[in-house]
């Protein structure tokens, strides 16, 4: 009988129970608690014991009782193996979980944990019988070093390495954005880097030696803790050397082989759309939804954030739909996990039956698509990523071995054609480069009753987007009330400040801001509209000036000329999420206003800072010789 050894990890019970039905029933599992909630696991065919606190050894494969013969599952906070329904034949080399890129990622945009090594090898695939021995002189802790460990050894021991086989599902752990460092795993690597100054072949074994003498400084009776200048040197040391070992352990991977061809799927079939990111996002996703529905017979599901209810409950492209509220977070992992847990249940129910689920985000998957699909049992997953943007193709490394259907883009589009490419791999055809949301009757009233408020049909109307997801992408308040102020000049205009109940403040600032005789003219919208009343507003008006944000797309959706303030500076990364190219307007009339050039280097490939920040460079003549541009009939 195959048996399975789980280590909770980051992962909470219910996750664990959801990935451990997807086993083949014939399994039997062992799940090491490292959280203190796992006793509700316990089954006919699950044990439950404390988790080591000193590591994986042969001691505790044998109070586990696996047997010799049997495959063993290493599971490390990177990553929970999902097995496909037939079992997998023992394998004699060592088969990695997965493999990231081997070195960490240049520039500053990365995430902090990007620059972590250790999260560039996850778990492995062996024999008992080999775990067994590979553990027997040493303990093996059970963290995100163990792939690294056991690799190491089973080289050391004459072994082979091999790539885990295309039909094994992973699935990332939400420690993979956490960006939390508190450095007690670091000394973990120290048996590592014994065994890998032994055996390495690698030029740079001088970097191995000195990490060694770091580590055994740390560890030692009399260690210091990890704190101060020298410590992050010390960290610095450490990290250099584990990601030259990750590469040296990439280069002695067998090439990956291509996927196999997928069979054609029922087109009668239920199919769903996971879009579970935010508003703007849902609005780029409308030209692949009209098209999918072109193509596919069955019925389309839509699992969304409920964000964005509002938006695609009247969306006649899809048939059912699931709304769960936004919380999780990979950069918050007890807070992700929480997430998952809580809304399980009810999104298995809702994905029960689908013959493929087609995950519609061309960027990082941090919102647990995949992990909604692989833990309700999706029997095919398609997805999109990007060659050509780095941190997209680094976070989706482990993601993209658990996609049975994926498109990888070589080269830069927006990301409404990204997502219609995908649909194309469906039957689709190619995209109409327009965003289309459907209104209702009550919508349209809601939109005139507030123009007759502001003063009549008579009137000449602009949106302004003042809010954003980001502090980075706020123009700040004081300049939004200077192109008010100046387009308030026109007793006839209008200017209706646009955003969610948080950014009222914001509105408020700007009102204050203006002219004490034209203040009647600008009026604070924020929170007072749903996001289709917005759309039915903003239908009427002259045209729209904002942050990249959610109003910005819906200005779009209306169809008025738009500009844009971006905080993305001329020349830098068109493969950053705040390019303009990839995420601006799409069927209209716009012009980008954007910093010339970046506020500081840390800027130069995207602003990195968390508020105004390169966008102040905008200035208020720029703007208003956009507006001039677009819609100047209305400003004197």
């Amino acid at each position: 009988m195959p048996h399975v050894l789980i280590g909770t990890g980051a992962w909470p019970a219910a996750v664990i129970a959801a990935w451990r039905d997807g086993l083949p029933t014939d399994w039997s599992v062992v799940v090491l608690d490292g959280r203190g909630d796992a006793d509700e696991l316990v089954d006919q065919r699950t044990r439950v014991l404390p988790a080591p606190r000193t590591g994986l050894d042969a001691e505790v494969l044998s109070r586990c009782g696996i047997a010799e013969e049997t495959i063993l599952l290493c599971l490390a906070d990177d990553g929970l193996l999902v097995c496909p329904q037939a079992s997998f034949p023992i394998a004699t080399d060592l088969c990695l979980v997965r493999t990231a890129l081997p070195c960490p990622p240049s520039g500053a945009y990365a995430p902090p944990s990007f620059r972590r090594p250790e999260h560039y090898l996850a778990g492995a695939l062996l024999s008992g019988e080999r775990l067994a021995h590979l553990c027997a002189n040493t303990p093996i802790a059970l963290d995100r070093w163990l792939g690294h460990v056991i690799a190491w050894r089973h080289l050391t021991a004459g072994g082979r390495l091999g790539r885990l086989p295309q039909d094994w599902l992973v699935l990332p752990a939400p420690l993979q954005w956490s960006g939390r460092d508190c450095h007690k795993s670091r000394p973990l690597a120290l048996p590592l880097l014994r065994d890998s100054v032994q055996s390495s072949t690698m030029a740079v074994s001088s970097r191995l030696t000195q990490a060694l003498s770091v580590l055994e400084r740390h560890t030692a009776p009399s260690a210091h803790v990890w704190d101060g200048e020298m410590a992050e040197a010390d960290k610095a040391t450490v990290d250099a050397a584990l990601s030259d070992l990750t590469a040296e352990l990439c280069q002695r991977l067998p090439p990956v082989e291509p996927p196999p061809p997928q069979p054609m799927l029922d087109h009668t079939a239920p199919l769903a759309v996971i879009k579970l990111d935010e508003i703007g996002d849902a609005v780029m996703a409308t030209p692949a939804l009209q098209t999918l529905r072109r193509a596919w017979q069955g019925e389309i599901r839509y699992l969304g954030s409920d964000k964005v209810r509002n938006l695609i409950e009247t969306c006649p492209d899809v048939d059912r739909t699931l709304f769960i509220e936004g919380g999780g977070s990979l950069q918050n992992p007890a807070q992700g996990a929480a997430h998952l847990a809580r809304w399980l249940p009810v999104v298995r129910r809702f994905l029960h039956g689908v013959a493929a689920a087609v995950i519609l985000r061309p960027a990082a998957d941090h919102y647990f698509a995949l992990h909604f699909a692989v833990l309700a049992q999706v029997p095919r997953i398609m997805a999109v990523t990007s060659s050509y943007v780095q941190d997209i193709e680094r976070f989706n490394t482990g993601y993209q071995a658990s996609w049975s259907d994926r498109l990888i883009l070589n080269t830069s589009c927006h990301e409404a054609q990204a997502m219609g490419l995908l649909v194309e791999q469906l039957g689709g055809a190619p995209i109409t480069p327009r965003y289309t949301l459907t209104l209702t009757p009550d919508d349209q009233a809601v939109a005139m009753a507030l123009l007759w408020e502001a003063g009549g049909q008579a009137i000449q109307g602009v949106g302004f987007g003042i809010g954003a997801q980001n502090g980075r992408r706020c123009w700040p308040a004081d300049r939004f009330a200077a192109v008010a102020q100046t387009l308030c000049t026109n007793p006839r205009a209008r200017i209706f400040l646009l955003g969610a109940a948080q950014h009222r403040p914001i509105g408020e600032a700007i009102v204050a801001g203006v002219d004490a005789g034209l203040r009647r003219q600008v009026l604070n919208m924020c929170g007072r509209t749903t996001l289709r009343q917005s759309v039915a507003l903003l239908s009427y008006l002259q045209g729209f000036v904002g942050n990249d944000s959610g109003p910005l797309h819906l200005a779009a959706a209306a169809g008025i000329p738009v500009v844009e303030i971006s905080c993305h500076p001329h020349g830098a990364s068109p493969m950053h999420d705040n390019d303009p190219q990839r995420f601006g307007p799409l069927g209209v009339r716009t012009v980008i206003v954007q910093p010339a050039q970046p506020s500081d280097p840390r800027c130069a490939q995207g602003c990195v800072v968390d508020s105004p920040h390169c966008i102040a460079a905008v200035t208020v003549n720029e703007v208003l010789t956009a507006c001039r541009n677009l819609f100047g009939s209305m400003i004197p």
